[in-house]
């Protein structure tokens, strides 16, 4: 054991050498990543009620009950209009948009990449040039109860967004829940990262769809650390089992026996102890 030592220690400084050289090659791939691809961040502020005016024209989002077997909820903007198929249940015990909150949301946003809180708040009292408004969805597998599986079931979801242009026309765009597993590009014809839409849906999921939605690994800067992360995870616990192995206290022997575990001999080979 105490000819192993140096060896242990050698090989524990080895180790300890390569996890810091591989934690710092893997942050200088992860900083040299996110100057290449920005992440894109943007500010959202709720729109809670059913009429207002945006660039210079009115809105209006009301209910159409005139047929209680297939009710309506109606946008009018200017002299655009869409009618559009409540997909969850609607609580007209609430006032304004907060009824249909389940499943419809009114949302204002900005680009908000770099910018502290305070000014985000300015740029929204201000009316910033880059402020949009989308009118954004959720649908779900037809039938399903919304408290139970339709809460979990993900891959079902539908996401209509309509956004409200300048020019006074809507724009509709409908994307799907991401399915694309890691590493995988992105499916077409659903959310994407570093999108204001894949932000949007955030605030239209339930909790248990929202804390793990199936983020796209190929464009996040694990994939581009390639051998840095194992190997610094390997050195780093092969340098702590060998600083243990090489720190332990060596074992004590009992009193009166040999290094090998027998008993000590005090006389020599083939003379009988002595009888009294």
């Amino acid at each position: 054991m105490a000819t192993s030592r140096p060896i242990l220690w050698t090989i524990s400084i080895a180790c300890g050498v390569i996890c810091v050289g591989s934690i710092v090659e893997m942050s200088r791939r992860i900083v040299a990543f996110h100057e290449a691809n920005p992440p894109e961040f943007f500010a959202f502020r709720p729109v809670n009620d059913d009429r207002f005016m945006w660039a210079g024209r009115e809105v209006s989002i009301t209910q159409d009950t005139s047929r209680p077997d297939a009710p309506r909820v109606v946008i009018a903007y200017g002299d655009q209009q869409v009618r559009l198929v409540p997909s969850l249940p609607s609580n007209n015990l609430l006032p304004g948009l907060i009824a249909h909150s389940d499943w419809l949301r009114v949302q204002r946003f900005i680009p908000a990449s770099g910018l502290s809180s305070e000014e985000v708040m300015g740029r929204f009292t201000a009316g910033d040039i880059s402020e949009r408004l989308a009118i954004v969805t959720r649908t779900v597998r037809p039938g399903t109860d919304p408290q139970t599986w339709g809460a979990v079931w993900q891959r079902d979801w539908d996401f209509d967004f309509y956004e409200l242009l300048p020019d006074g026309t809507i724009h509709h765009e409908r994307l799907g829940y991401p399915t694309a597993k890691a590493r995988q590009a992105p499916k077409p014809g659903e959310l994407q990262q570093n999108t204001w839409q894949f932000q949007a849906a955030l605030a239209l999921m339930p909790p248990v769809g929202r804390s793990g939605p199936a983020y796209n690994f190929s464009k996040n800067a694990i994939k581009h650390v390639s051998w840095t992360l194992p190997a610094a995870a390997l050195s780093g616990l092969a340098g702590v089992l060998t600083c243990a192995f090489a720190a332990a206290p060596q074992r004590r022997r009992p009193t009166g026996s040999s290094p090998t575990g027998s008993p000590r001999a005090d006389r020599a080979p083939g003379v009988a102890p002595a009888v009294s």
